[in-house]
């Protein structure tokens, strides 16, 4: 157990024990934004998927008293989002033909492994963002719309030969960034 999930414990135990709200606002901050993008990977709306989020934390705190933590708070917390993403999806979408694969993704993730991958998406979008404005925009219109080199070329104005170059730029530039922290990040996912 590292420090600061002993830390989160300890916190979560002043929230069961005293009802100190300080301690469940220093949690909620910590784990909203992580939960909601693992609540958003099964249901696939990010509205909703805070509004489970919301919900976790509201049932916790009203019902802080009678809870009994066996294991890590992190792993209660996407438990229990993923218990609510799947009540979302019976009730929402009951023909939803998908939901064992859903469910599937679900139990199989580990919550340390979500955090990390998190981290590298945020790193990855930050990276991006850094990018020269024309490199950044026909990266995105790439890998986000899917658009071919020429489509590109077409959409902005430019030369197939410019597009194919700025996205050369943008790759050798994301490679350079991240070839150290990404094997690292690997091989903290593998350990888990």
């Amino acid at each position: 157990m590292t420090k600061e999930t002993a830390h989160i414990d300890l916190l979560f135990q002043k929230v069961l024990q005293n009802g100190d709200y300080k301690a469940f606002e220093t949690i909620f901050h910590d784990f909203y934004s992580p939960l909601c993008h693992f609540a958003v990977k099964i249901i696939e709306k990010p509205e909703e998927a805070e509004e489970i989020v919301g919900d976790v934390f509201f049932k916790i705190w009203k019902n802080r008293q009678s809870i009994q933590l066996t294991g890590s708070l992190s792993s209660y917390l996407f438990t229990a989002v993923k218990n609510q993403c799947i009540d979302y999806l019976r009730v929402k979408k009951p023909h939803f033909k998908e939901i064992t694969n859903h469910l599937a993704l679900a139990q199989e993730e580990n919550p340390e492994k979500i955090l990390i991958y998190d981290e590298l998406v945020g790193r990855i979008e930050d990276a991006i963002e850094n990018l020269p404005e024309q490199c950044k925009t026909i990266f995105r219109l790439s890998r986000d719309q899917g658009l071919k080199y020429q489509e590109i070329a077409t959409l902005l104005g430019i030369s197939n030969k410019t597009v194919e170059t700025q996205m050369g730029r943008a790759l050798k530039y994301l490679r350079s960034v991240f070839s150290e922290v990404i094997i690292s990040m690997l091989f903290l996912i593998n350990c888990l």
